[in-house]
């Protein structure tokens, strides 16, 4: 065998007359069998690889939180990416077979995890809305997805889509999701103020109080 200046390698394993069979390996490529034909005008043997595709990262480890100007991980700085699944929760309150597959797809990416909108209302999402005052079940569902993510070592933006929905209710939200996370560490971030000006809240000072009430809940 023989390293040309590329670095691949190739086995010369068996031979027929003047009939080579060769093996061709190298890290990060597909592995390759060709079969040439020498002649004494043609002693060479070009033969395409493919590139594996990169490896998919572990995620984050640990909380993410920041220090010294740069976020951090227990790993040291990161530079976190999530993919937008906006209407995530609800469809997986519908068709958690398909989340699943889209999930398994941001992973793949090598995504570190998702932003999603916990709350959905309105007339746009008739018919697809989300949240503790208007699915059966929120709490076990978001429950359940947050451990979906968890499985694949996915993290969360949190999102308040229609905050207006949560008008009287936002602290005991809060409380509740703190309550679920701490035991999962899954939210890195939480957003009260998606489109707010539009979905019930313009006023910047209660959408901090939101958020406050979700630090002060431990989240």
């Amino acid at each position: 065998g023989y390293t040309n200046a590329d670095g691949y390698l190739a086995w010369d394993y068996a031979q027929s007359l003047v009939v080579h069979i060769c093996d061709f390996k190298k890290e990060g490529y597909v592995s390759n069998q060709s079969r040439h034909y020498l002649t004494p005008d043609d002693s060479t043997l070009d033969v395409p690889m493919e590139a594996l595709p990169p490896p998919i990262p572990d995620g984050l480890v640990g909380r993410l939180r920041q220090e010294g100007g740069l976020l951090r991980d227990d790993t040291g700085p990161v530079l976190p990416v999530y993919a937008h699944m906006g209407d995530g929760l609800s469809r997986y309150s519908r068709d958690r077979a398909f989340v699943r597959t889209q999930l398994d797809n941001v992973k793949a990416a090598g995504y570190h995890g998702i932003r999603v909108w916990a709350v959905l209302g309105g007339p746009y999402w008739a018919g697809r809305e989300i949240g503790p005052g208007v699915t059966t079940g929120y709490w076990v569902i978001v429950s359940d997805f947050l451990q979906e993510l968890k499985d694949r070592k996915l993290r969360a933006v949190w999102s308040m889509g229609d905050i207006g929905q949560l008008r009287g209710t936002r602290q005991s939200y809060m409380e509740q999701l703190a309550a679920i996370d701490n035991q999962m560490g899954i939210v890195d971030f939480l957003d009260c103020g998606n489109e707010a000006w539009q979905t019930g809240e313009s006023d910047p000072n209660r959408l901090a109080e939101c958020v406050g009430y979700y630090k002060s809940a431990g989240g």
